[in-house]
Formats: structure tokens, C-alpha cells, sequence
């Protein structure tokens, strides 16, 4: 008896062990997936953004803006242009960020009005209206 249930202990453990690994491997092997299409994209959104031949200013702004686009998903990128193209239907900003953290890290408990930046004098955002207000 002592024998049988060695046995059945050793072949369950010998099994979890194996699901264990193919789960690890199957997850090991997504996150690798993701870093290729996030460096795939970041060398799309320069190739596009260098094309262009703008100052480099506006090729990074441009290089940020087509990375973005090509992983996030299409409501948060349209947010994102919105907002970042100043149109008067916008999200804000806080808003927006709270979004694409909900999409990168599921529920999150942070609030708009927890959100905060550093601005320039002549910029019109000023850090209390960045979750009330949108740039003019």
C-alpha cells in the first residue's frame, strides 16, 4: 500500500511539475512575443517618422505619437490623436492616462485628480486643471 501511494504521490507531482513548465513556458514565450511587437513598432513608428523629414522635434513627437498607435488598441489611440491634436471633444489628460493604464494593467484604483505634471509658464495647462480642462 505504502508502495501504491509513493507512486500515485511521485505521478501527480511529476504532473504539476510538467503543467507548471508549459504554463511558465507558454507565458515566457507571450511576454517575448509582446518585446518583438513593441520593438517592431518602435522601428516602424521611426522609419515613418524620419521619412517625413520634419525638424526633430516634430519627428519625435510624430516617432511617440505612431508608436502608440501601433499597439495601442484603436479607442485609446483615437483618445490619444484627440488629445494630442487639441480637438475640442478630447479626453483630458488624466483621463487618457487612466486609460491606457487600465489597458496595460487591468483595474487600477488611480483617480484623475491623483494625476500630476511639471509645466512651463507659457503653457496653457496648468497642473490642477489636467483633469478638467483641455488645452486651447
Amino acid at each position: 500500500m505504502d508502495i501504491l501511494l509513493t507512486n500515485v504521490i511521485t505521478g501527480l507531482s511529476a504532473l504539476i511539475g510538467g503543467l507548471l513548465g508549459f504554463v511558465l513556458a507558454r507565458w515566457l514565450e507571450t511576454l517575448k512575443y509582446q518585446d518583438q511587437i513593441r520593438l517592431k513598432a518602435e522601428i516602424i513608428a521611426e522609419l515613418l517618422a524620419e521619412s517625413q523629414g520634419h525638424s526633430d522635434e516634430i519627428k519625435k513627437l510624430n516617432k511617440l505619437r505612431y508608436q502608440a498607435y501601433l499597439w495601442l488598441p484603436c479607442d485609446i489611440a483615437v483618445e490619444l490623436s484627440k488629445l494630442t491634436s487639441h480637438d475640442k471633444d478630447a479626453k483630458t489628460l488624466a483621463a487618457v492616462l487612466i486609460d491606457v493604464r487600465k489597458h496595460l494593467r487591468g483595474k487600477d484604483k488611480l483617480k484623475a485628480g491623483d494625476i500630476q505634471s511639471y509645466y512651463e509658464k507659457n503653457v496653457a495647462y496648468m497642473p490642477s486643471q489636467i483633469g478638467s480642462a483641455r488645452h486651447e
